[in-house]
């Protein structure tokens, strides 16, 4: 009987901390600033190197008119009393607390976000997949989850590390899988759960142009969906997506172009600034793939939004 993969039941947890982005920009400079002075054994930030981080956080970091808002776990980006922060305590260490405290702080955030998604669910998904690329634990967030609710004999528990932006991707590949191949016999159904902390990963010490993009462009968030399959003629009563292909490529050339690598403090990104022309150049062909494996035309369906 012909199937169809449906995706739904988005839920999204706000971190517990928020900002406006012009503080962010505020903040970063000020962290960078004090970074370099306790690194030099210095008691205050120099004037001069306070007013150059500030000038290159306004040219290279994201401006406020392009986020007005960011979310962070973190408390410490609300405040420059660096003697109470939780991770990024600069006025001791330059680069803030080590990867061990941060991978702490994940592990017990990470914990309670899925806590919060499943408070009420009495109803054992077939499969659990968590997602996340900026912190590791075991036992992990879903092992946890599925011992306390007693649901460690009905549903699988799958983690899907350290794949980044397209993390997404992979992620409804692998549930889509395991859907066709059920442990029991209940309805196919697979959440997945994101977790993602990219504001642990921060490194002040750290003044090159790209570091000040990354650290202020990405934040922190939680996201729980459902993947499920169901009888091609079965009506679906409420807002989903039908998922007709999924596809994943490597750009040529571009493996140096993006990198994210553990260190002693936390999780070290990369970023070439090509990468939007290197994904803009392969998007055509990819695109032209893809649909043809859904049973599509590119070109046609394109003609029609123009």
């Amino acid at each position: 009987m012909k199937q169809r993969t449906v995706l739904s039941n988005f839920n999204i947890i706000l971190p517990r901390y928020h900002g406006a982005q012009e503080y962010v920009c505020d903040w970063l400079a000020a962290a960078h600033s004090r970074a370099e002075a306790t690194a030099n054994g210095q008691a205050e930030p120099q004037a001069e190197f306070v007013s150059r981080m500030a000038r290159l956080v306004r040219r290279y970091g994201c401006a406020p008119s392009s986020i007005g808002r960011r979310y962070s776990e973190l408390e410490d980006f609300l405040h420059q009393d660096w003697s109470r922060m939780q991770i990024f305590n600069l006025h001791e260490n330059p680069e803030g607390h080590s990867l061990a405290a941060r991978s702490q702080f994940f592990a017990e955030t990470a914990h309670r976000a899925l806590q919060d998604f499943f408070a009420d669910e009495t109803d054992a998904p077939g499969d659990l997949l968590h997602v996340t690329c900026t912190g590791y634990a075991s036992p992990s967030a879903i092992q946890r989850l599925l011992a306390g609710k007693g649901w460690h004999t009905q549903t699988r528990a799958t983690q899907i590390y350290h794949m980044g932006c397209y993390a997404a991707v992979p992620a409804l590949r692998v549930a889509k899988g395991l859907l066709l191949n059920p442990q029991n016999g209940g309805p196919p159904r697979a959440e997945i759960v994101h977790t993602e902390l990219c504001t642990l990963h921060f490194n002040p010490r750290d003044h090159r142009p790209e570091q000040l993009v990354v650290q202020s462009l990405f934040a922190d968030g939680h996201i729980r969906y459902a993947l499920t399959l169901c009888d091609a003629e079965a009506e679906i009563t409420q807002p989903a997506f039908e998922v007709l292909a999924v596809r994943e490529e490597i750009v040529p050339d571009s493996l140096a172009d993006m990198t994210w690598e553990l260190s002693e403090w936390g999780f070290r990104m990369t970023l070439a600034r090509d990468v939007p022309e290197k994904i803009a150049a392969e998007l055509p062909g990819f695109l032209a793939r893809m649909f043809t494996q859904a049973g599509k035309s590119y070109e046609a369906e394109r003609a029609t939004t123009l």
